[in-house]
């Protein structure tokens, strides 16, 4: 991507994010209706062949992950309700990592590094992003950035989204699994699942440690900067002849 390119690329991105989140929230409650209208997960793959919804569904998430659209969790569950719990896991991972990777090569093209923050050495990098990874309270696409901004390479952006999302999309892929009839949103509050996105919650505050203290760096290092620009008041000197 040539740099004439990049703010081209970059306005078609936002729009392209603006109006897929737009779309979403228009059209939610039609889509989850429609989607599980049928009143169990084998009366979509009746007319559409399991082959074809796989990939649809795969695309259609790795696009909503690459533009940062919010739909994540109706994907997992769809994943899980037509697929099963562990194969649908398995494959709502892959496209959560395949859109995730696609964001971080076009943030790191797009977006203009900052030599400070390339230069920051994070310690325990696989354990702290595999952790943010799995926050349930953390947005993917500000891990993405996070990871674009500072000196991370592609592999261990594709490894540590997939084996870190694993867990959080488990959550949604087994208990869409267990149903049978109409998906209904209220499994998402039952004891066991709430439990286990608390648990998952505090175990991943964890991998907020680092970030932190990156940003912290960061504030101080604009701050001194900021604190050297400052011009210095002259020193008046007395008048000759007169003493201080």
């Amino acid at each position: 991507m040539s740099s004439k390119n990049l703010p081209l690329a970059q306005l078609a991105y936002v729009v392209a994010v603006l109006v897929g989140i737009l779309i979403y929230y228009m059209y939610n409650a039609e889509i989850r209706a429609h989607l599980f209208a049928s009143g169990g997960s084998e009366g979509l793959t009746a007319w559409i062949p399991i082959p074809l919804l796989a990939i649809a569904l795969f695309f259609l998430s790795a696009v909503c992950i690459f533009l940062s659209i919010p739909a994540a969790p109706l994907f997992y569950l769809a994943f899980g309700f037509f697929f099963g719990a562990y194969e649908g896991m398995f494959l709502a991972g892959l496209a959560t990592t395949a859109g995730s990777v696609a964001a971080f090569c076009f943030f790191r093209r797009a977006i203009p590094q900052n030599a400070a923050l390339r230069s920051v050495e994070i310690k325990n990098v696989f354990m702290t992003l595999l952790l943010l990874r799995s926050s349930p309270w953390l947005p993917n696409p500000l891990i993405t950035l996070f990871c674009s901004a500072v000196d991370v390479g592609i592999g261990m952006v594709a490894l540590t989204t997939f084996l870190g999302t694993l867990p959080l999309i488990a959550i949604y892929t087994i208990a869409a699994g267990r149903l049978y009839g109409h998906l209904d949103a209220s499994i998402l509050y039952s004891t066991d699942v709430v439990a286990a996105f608390f648990l998952l919650g505090v175990i991943s505050l964890v991998g907020f440690l680092q970030p932190v203290k990156i940003a912290l760096q960061s504030l101080k290092a604009i701050q001194a900067g900021i604190a050297e620009e400052k011009p210095t008041p002259p020193v008046e000197s007395a008048p000759a002849g007169h003493s201080l």
